[in-house]
Formats: C-alpha cells, sequence, structure tokens
C-alpha cells in the first residue's frame, strides 16, 4: 500500500461510528463503523 495523507472526524451516534475520510487530494468517503459482536 502506498502511503498517504487526509483527513477525517468521526461522532458515535446510537453504538454507531459515523462520519467522512478523505485522501489529500483524491476521494471524500462517508463511513459507518458498527461493532461486531464477539463468540462466546
Amino acid at each position: 500500500m502506498d502511503p498517504a495523507q487526509g483527513r477525517g472526524w468521526a461522532v458515535l451516534k446510537g453504538g454507531e461510528l459515523h462520519g467522512p475520510i478523505a485522501s489529500h487530494q483524491g476521494d471524500e468517503s462517508a463511513f459507518v463503523a458498527v461493532k461486531q459482536e464477539s463468540k462466546p
């Protein structure tokens, strides 16, 4: 993977992490991260 620079931020909403990430002089994407349940 090539080195990259960028920015992003996130907000916790009801147990999910929402926010955008952007690479320098590149694309910007929104994301939602959800915690995966662990197996017993």
